[in-house]
């Protein structure tokens, strides 16, 4: 692979290429078994988008166990949700999100829990 030697225009070519086999590799992804990847990648985000992403739902889970263990099951908790849906990266959608994430078993019961406020 050559970098150092290639003109701009031969950068651009190898970078569209990629960017096509990506969009080829997207449809290959059994969206049923990954959904929450096959989003990600359909919407663009970065690496580190995503781990902001994980970072968000990390927080959230603890605030929750945390009402849920004080308050019991029967906890309002539209707080949460707000911030999620605040925080939220704006090229996803808050509904595909919360489906994704539970067919994915990511923070799913978090996510369903989320989902009741929709």
């Amino acid at each position: 692979m050559k970098v150092v030697g290639d003109t701009m225009e031969e950068f651009i070519k190898r970078l569209e290429r990629l960017e096509y086999y990506q969009s080829l590799l997207v449809e290959m992804v059994d969206e049923n078994k990954k959904p929450f990847h096959a989003l990600v990648m359909r919407t663009g985000l970065s690496k580190r988008e995503v781990e902001e992403f994980f970072q968000l739902c990390e927080g959230l889970h603890e605030k929750w166990a945390k009402q849920k263990a004080e308050e019991g099951e029967f906890v309002f908790y539209t707080p949460l949700f707000n911030e999620f849906k605040k925080s939220l990266h704006p090229a996803l959608d808050i509904r595909e999100v919360l489906s994704c994430c539970i067919s994915q078993n990511i923070f799913p019961d978090l996510m369903k829990q989320l989902k009741k406020n929709l």
